[in-house]
This record gives structure tokens, C-alpha cells and sequence, in this order.
């Protein structure tokens, strides 16, 4: 059912059309997916970045300043 609504929507857009404006209303589909699929992947691999950043800077703070904080107890 879903695609039976979709490609009765799409019909609409080219009935009456000819050949030039279904071409360039191809292109601007192709060029909006393109967009979203850049946006989505960008926002996708940033997510997943920062969790892995959040990851390490935990582990860094646990391994390499507790030393640091021992040290200067012992000076004080």
C-alpha cells in the first residue's frame, strides 16, 4: 500500500509535464536525496565519533591523572 500512495504522488508531479521538466524534476530529487543522505551520514559518523571520544577521554582522565594527582599530595 505504502508504494501504491508513493507512486501516486510521484504521478501527479508528472502529469502534464514534458519531457525537459520531468528531466530536470528527476535532478532535483537525485540532488535532495544526495543532500539528505550526506547530512544523515555526516550527523551518523559525528554520533559515533563523539562516543568514542567520550570513551577515551574517560579512560585518559582515569589513567594519566591520577598519577598526577598522587604526585601532588605528596609534594604538599
Amino acid at each position: 500500500m505504502p508504494e501504491e500512495l508513493i507512486f501516486g504522488l510521484l504521478s501527479n508531479f508528472y502529469r502534464g509535464a514534458d519531457r525537459d521538466e520531468r528531466i530536470a524534476y528527476d535532478r532535483k530529487v537525485s540532488n535532495i536525496m544526495r543532500i539528505l543522505k550526506s547530512v544523515s551520514l555526516t550527523i551518523i559518523i559525528t554520533y559515533i565519533l563523539g562516543l568514542i571520544w567520550y570513551r577515551l577521554s574517560d579512560n585518559w582522565q582515569r589513567y594519566l591523572m591520577i598519577p598526577a594527582e598522587q604526585n601532588t599530595e605528596t609534594v604538599a
